[in-house]
This record gives C-alpha cells, sequence and structure tokens, in this order.
C-alpha cells in the first residue's frame, strides 16, 4: 500500500513537472547561449498570407520567422495551432516534422514587426523539389468538399505514395491525428544527404470542423476497402501497420485534456488573453473575441482526439490482416 502510494505522488509529480516543462516559448528552440547579438537575416520570402524571414547566427544556427499578414484573432491563432501540433510531433520518436515556439507580440526579435505574433521554426534541409526524388511524393489528405469523398481523407493514393519510403507513413499517421489537410508537395521536404523526409507548416491544424475530419475519413476510407476486398502490396500493407502503431503512440503521449492545457499555455505566452491588444483588436474586428476563439480551439483539439480510439485502430488491423 505504502508502495503504491509512492508511485502515485512520484506520478503526480512527474505530470506536473512535465507540464511546466514546456512554455512554447522561442528561447526553447535557441538555448541559453544563443548570441542575439550576431544574428543576420539571410532571406526574405513574402506571400499573400505569411512573410517568412531567414535569420543565422555566427555558429551556423539557421532558423525560419514567420508572421501572418491578416490581422484577425483568429487566423493569427494558427500560429499557437501550429505550435501545439509541433509539440504532438515532437511527443514521437522519429516523426520528422519541423519543431516551431512562438514569439510573443511584446518581444523584438531580428526579422520580427514589432506588436506582431511570430513563430520561430527550425531550419529544415533538403528541397521540396520533386527532381530530389525519384517520383513526386503527394501525402494531402485533402479536407475541402469541392473535391468528392473518394478524393480526400486517406485514400488508396495516399497509402500507396506513403509505402514508397520509412518515414512517410509516420509523418501521415500526425497529419490525421492533428487532422491537417496541408501536407502538399510545398510542405514536405527530402534531403538527399540524410534520406530523410520532413513536413513543415501546421498551421492549419485542428481548424475544420469535426464533421469535415480526417480521423473520420480514415475510418471511412478503410471500412470501404474492406468491403470492396482491396488488396494491398506488401509495401502498403507494412506502411498501414506503421501508420496504425505511430496513431497509437500518438494517442498514448496526447490525451484531450493534456493539448488543451498546451494550448493555453501557448495562448497566454503569445499574448492571446482579453485585452491584450499587442495580439489582437477587438474594435477592429468585434466577432475576434479572444475567449470564443481560445473555446473554439480547446473543443476542437478535444473532441478531435477524443474520437480517434474509437475503432480506427481495430479497423487498421482487420484491412492489414485482410
Amino acid at each position: 500500500m505504502f508502495y503504491l502510494l509512492i508511485c502515485l505522488i512520484l506520478s503526480i509529480f512527474l505530470n506536473i513537472f512535465s507540464q511546466q516543462d514546456f512554455t512554447g516559448s522561442y528561447r526553447e528552440l535557441l538555448g541559453k547561449d544563443f548570441d542575439f547579438t550576431s544574428i543576420k537575416i539571410t532571406g526574405t520570402v513574402k506571400k499573400e498570407k505569411a512573410n517568412v524571414t531567414f535569420i543565422e547566427d555566427a555558429k551556423g544556427m539557421k532558423f525560419c520567422i514567420k508572421q501572418l499578414n491578416i490581422d484577425r484573432t483568429r487566423t493569427q491563432f494558427g500560429l499557437v495551432r501550429e505550435v501545439l501540433a509541433s509539440y504532438i510531433a515532437e511527443s514521437v520518436v522519429n516523426i520528422h516534422i519541423n519543431k516551431v515556439r512562438i514569439i510573443p507580440a511584446n518581444i523584438d526579435f531580428p526579422g520580427k514587426i514589432l506588436n506582431g505574433i511570430a513563430t520561430l521554426h527550425t531550419f529544415v534541409p533538403g528541397s521540396n523539389k520533386s527532381v530530389d526524388y525519384p517520383i513526386k511524393i503527394t501525402l494531402q489528405q485533402r479536407l475541402s468538399k469541392k473535391f468528392s469523398i473518394e478524393e480526400r481523407g486517406f485514400n488508396q493514393r495516399v497509402i500507396l505514395y506513403m509505402s514508397v519510403h520509412r518515414d512517410l507513413p509516420l509523418i501521415v499517421a500526425f497529419d490525421t491525428f492533428a487532422s491537417n489537410p496541408d501536407r502538399t508537395c510545398n510542405n514536405l521536404f527530402y534531403d538527399k544527404k540524410t534520406d530523410i523526409f520532413c513536413g513543415i507548416d501546421l498551421e492549419l491544424s485542428f481548424k475544420l470542423p469535426f464533421e469535415r475530419d480526417l480521423g473520420i475519413l480514415a475510418i471511412y476510407h478503410i471500412k470501404k476497402f474492406m468491403k470492396e476486398k482491396i488488396k494491398f502490396s506488401s509495401k502498403e500493407i507494412a506502411s498501414l501497420k506503421k501508420y496504425n502503431n505511430t496513431l497509437k503512440k500518438l494517442l498514448e503521449k496526447n490525451s484531450p485534456e493534456k493539448l488543451c492545457r498546451i494550448l493555453d499555455i501557448v495562448a497566454s505566452y503569445a499574448g492571446f488573453i482579453p485585452k491584450n491588444k499587442n495580439a489582437y483588436n477587438e474594435e477592429l474586428d468585434p466577432a475576434n473575441d479572444i475567449n470564443l476563439v481560445v473555446h473554439h480551439n480547446r473543443s476542437r483539439a478535444a473532441t478531435h482526439i477524443g474520437f480517434l480510439p474509437k475503432d480506427i485502430f481495430s479497423v487498421i488491423r482487420q484491412a492489414c490482416l485482410a
């Protein structure tokens, strides 16, 4: 009895410690010894919705800074979701997704516009150009209703392409788990030197309504494959097993309650609290009430993750054995 009590106290202590260890701060990536005085801007890419600045220090450490151009709280909150999704990817070994942390609105940082929230991203080596790999990889699990249901989600196209390399089933499983529909060719890098694929751009994770969820679509497709007795190759079956095991690990490491706590920590650190004019302008857009935005995203993450364990694993297992 005494032994069980000690184990319980230790478990609670470790849980609290692990929660406090993650802040979402950009300093988690840079480290305590990062030399801000030596930072130089090496390039800038301006897009319609976002600006990306590339920086490097005297030691050769490279990072990217991302800021969104749309001044709406609901849009800007995508940066918080991106940090949350990065945290999820880091929870399981060998899911190659670049790390992302928040630079708060009130922090002055080279390459960042003051009074604007930004994200700091680890630099991803390699290229997103298809010429660097023998075939063009298309892993996007589409959610847009402009596509038929057969073209959306975890369909045969995704299974075929994720079977060509050991890294891809893990990235696809992560996208299903985080309901990220944006794994376009531009957001998938391949490094020839290390033979590693790495995903970037997680801003759309946990964004869309639950009825357009990648978890639901995955179950729909796999049940349909079983009903129609679709035959998969040995490589595809191996990749399905990897996909299944990765989903299990993600679920074990990331409960709905835990992810909601992380979301709150990151949102608060970013400056997404009521009446913080550095983070959003309530007068400019009354619909941007921050309490509604945070509540919506907490509910979205919790509902999606809470749904996953019901039958997706057993369905995938049956498909692999069929």
